[in-house]
């Protein structure tokens, strides 16, 4: 462990983690707890990116976004549909899903719901909507539009939630990745593969920082955590919730679950699509991928919210 590492509690290296996929993605350093050099030169790269991915210019922009994330977020789309597809038979939702203009968005994720609704928790995508705010939160302080007291007490807030909502790394990473699919509204084996990659990285790599948390890592003390329980009441109607026990998970069976995830978004859904003309991938705005690479596949997969 660094001595950075050193600095932080294992509280908020917990919180921090939520956002590990994407902080991965980005080539940020876990022993440096993800940290970006303070030099003018990536100061004006994650101001320029939170600005095109997010419309973000000043603290109420951020904090905003944040509360979007938090009350709203991409789950909700993915609850609504869900629910929907949920009071229909099979043959029903297949009918259903005809109706639709083929290979829009929207039909495109009528299909990623219809293949994971039974295969997420409750709480269904909202690792996504977590991983990306944990992101803006340190980004947000990076640039100065939050002090690092005030990222760091938001993060907290979020990862109780996050921690009641799943049942451990695993099947967090794993919803991310399903959520990260929906947000782009397409269908795409190779970028299921890619992410599913650090998932597996990960859950699997000793030195991360999901190797070394403890997923149960007590967050708060019982006063805490009263005060956070009267908290999610309210936030109930936004965030759906479910604890379950935690299974320990070897090598294999986390190979096995990732291949299963791959799988969801081809050989699954084949038959919804099989008439479709392909799918033309779509260019999206930012996905608060800061700093810029030249790369074709960080250019042609960013959008805004």
């Amino acid at each position: 462990m660094s001595s950075k590492q050193a600095t932080l509690d294992p509280t908020d290296l917990w919180g921090l983690a939520l956002g590990a996929v994407l902080f991965e993605m980005n080539g940020y350093d876990a022993a440096n707890n993800y940290e970006i050099e303070p030099t003018e030169e990536n100061l004006e790269a994650i101001r320029r990116s939170l600005k095109r991915g997010w419309g973000i210019e000043s603290t109420e922009d951020l904090m905003n976004n944040l509360r979007w994330l938090q009350e709203e977020g991409h789950r909700t789309s993915f609850y609504e549909m869900r629910s929907f597809l949920s009071t229909l038979s099979m043959a029903d939702q297949s009918a259903f899903l005809e109706t639709l203009p083929k290979n829009t968005e929207k039909h495109m994720q009528y299909i990623l719901v219809k293949a994971y609704m039974h295969k997420l928790p409750l709480a269904g995508i909202a690792a996504w909507d977590f991983g990306r705010y944990v992101d803006l939160c340190r980004m947000g302080a990076f640039v100065g539009y939050i002090s690092e007291e005030t990222s760091w007490e938001l993060i907290r807030k979020v990862a109780v939630v996050a921690q009641e909502s799943y049942s451990g790394w695993l099947e967090y990473g794993i919803s991310y990745v399903a959520g990260r699919q929906f947000w782009l509204g397409t269908i795409s084996e190779e970028k299921a593969k890619q992410h599913t990659d650090y998932v597996r990285s990960l859950v699997l790599n000793k030195d991360s920082l999901w190797r070394r948390l403890d997923w149960n890592l007590k967050l708060v003390d019982e006063e805490e955590a009263e005060e956070a329980a009267e908290a999610e009441e309210v936030e109930a109607e936004a965030v759906e919730t479910v604890v379950v026990e935690k299974e320990e998970l070897e090598a294999e069976a986390v190979e096995t679950v990732v291949a299963e995830t791959v799988e969801v978004q081809t050989e699954a859904v084949e038959s919804e699509i099989a008439q479709a003309e392909p799918a033309e991938v779509t260019a999206k705005d930012a996905e608060t991928e800061h700093i810029e690479v030249a790369t074709e596949e960080a250019e042609t997969e960013t959008r805004q919210k």
